[in-house]
């Protein structure tokens, strides 16, 4: 009796080798169709794939160096879900334009296969929360494990399986890309990288609703905080670009193929905003440590919110041009004052930052906004620019075009240019940065 059971359990551990699945360790979203495009662009610029892939609804990518997995699961899981977490905090706007996040170890070629090898992994009647997708891969696995005798949970689980099936381009043969995880805190950890950026820029604020601000554990305000309007996304983004923020840890310079260099000749400096009502990045920048004072340009009012910083912001009610006399005249009563027994005068240029983002047609807010004040902007400042483009424009057509147009405008002046579709870009928008050269 004996001898049979232990020949039963050695033919069970065969079977059980026979299905160990594929190690192939991968993060996929889910996401809009209209996103897919800088999804993939963003995972790409990265240096922690080896291969990125997207379908109609889906991006994702393979992680690179991972050929050690196999003998270290545990390892390999805290390394995925480590790259994950590295994006969600890098680039604003990752986690909050993403459904929903796939962090899987594991390959197979169908749901039967799929499910000999859960088999070898989930303890028979298990308690399982299913997280797959598309939503029909979601129906039928959820039929098969029920079939099998497992226990499906929203709530009260004891492992969490992830999945999510792909399509290869090529070969159009469909590959489950999976794992499953044992206890809550792998689930409570991927709602907290999904939800933790929602929190940050506290989300029901930004339309005006909350006047309160958010503090950081110092007391001191956060910088991120209560965005004013769903603009000062783009700049928070653009800042994480250039590596300017008051906290370098999220930084992706560290994995990124070309991050984008740029270094402030003199800190604390000064910032231009042109055409800066209602003063979402006005605000923003104000609230920099690295930043001396904001010369915020625009003929409209600013928002109240911004009376908090009212003493590092000076608002010239004016039109650009006009601006710039104004900012002649401001260099001219500086260099007086500061040389004679006078009252200290605000020195406002020269400028570290250049940066617009106003609601007109790219080409005229190039002519009329910033070439009249880039003259004020110190050599080897930086300037950051939305590009508006005409609705429905292609994204491969007239928005190139109308990209190529502005960085012909700028090029007698600027260099090292870097275009960007952030996350916190419309459909119709592009960021451009780059620097002011040295000699012109």
């Amino acid at each position: 009796g004996q001898g049979e059971s232990l020949r039963v359990k050695m033919s069970r551990a065969r079977e059980l080798e026979l299905v160990k699945p594929d190690i192939l360790p991968c993060i996929s979203l889910s996401c809009d169709e209209t996103l897919r495009e800088r999804l993939r662009s963003f995972l790409e610029s990265t240096t922690s794939f080896d291969q990125v892939f997207s379908t109609k609804d889906q991006v994702g990518g393979f992680l690179k160096g991972c050929s050690w997995a196999n003998n270290n699961i545990t390892a390999a899981r805290d390394h995925l879900w480590q790259t994950l977490k590295s994006l969600c905090n890098g680039r604003y706007g990752f986690a909050r334009r993403c459904y929903r996040f796939f962090p899987t170890l594991y390959s197979s070629c169908d749901e039967r296969n799929q499910l000999e090898n859960l088999r070898s992994l989930l303890p028979p009647q298990s308690v399982v929360r299913l997280q797959a997708f598309p939503p029909s891969h979601q129906s039928s696995l959820s039929a098969m494990l029920e079939e099998e005798g497992y226990v499906l949970n929203p709530t009260k689980f004891s492992h969490l399986l992830l999945s999510t099936c792909i399509s290869d381009d090529d070969t159009h043969k469909t590959k489950l890309l999976w794992d499953v995880c044992e206890g809550k805190g792998w689930f409570e950890n991927l709602m907290e990288m999904q939800q933790e950026e929602k929190h940050r820029t506290r989300d029901k604020s930004v339309s005006g609703s909350a006047d309160d601000q958010d503090q950081d554990s110092t007391g001191q305000e956060c910088s991120t905080s209560d965005p004013l309007n769903r603009a000062a996304f783009k700049l928070f983004e653009a800042m994480q670009v250039v590596g300017l923020e008051s906290d370098n840890k999220s930084s992706l310079s560290h994995i990124s193929r070309c991050p984008y260099v740029w270094k402030p000749v003199i800190t604390p400096f000064t910032v231009c905003d042109v055409g800066a009502a209602p003063g979402g990045w006005t605000r923003h920048m104000a609230r920099q440590t690295f930043v001396k004072h904001v010369l915020a340009i625009d003929p409209g009012q600013l928002d109240s919110k911004l009376d908090s910083c009212r003493n590092k912001i000076t608002h010239l009610q004016v039109k650009a041009q006009e601006a710039a006399h104004l900012i002649e005249e401001n260099a001219r009563l500086s260099n007086v004052s500061n040389d004679g027994d006078g009252i200290q005068t605000i020195s406002w240029s020269p400028f570290g930052v250049l940066m617009c983002d106003s609601n007109n047609d790219a080409r005229n807010t190039v002519r009329n906004l910033v070439l009249p004040i880039a003259n004020f902007l110190a050599p080897g400042g930086l300037l950051i620019l939305t590009v508006k483009l005409p609705k429905r424009a292609s994204p491969t057509g007239v928005a190139v075009r109308r990209v190529e147009d502005c960085k012909a405008m700028l090029c007698q002046q600027f260099e090292g240019f870097h275009v960007e579709w952030l996350f916190g870009n419309s459909y119709c928008e592009r960021t451009i940065i780059c620097r002011k050269k040295l000699t012109t």
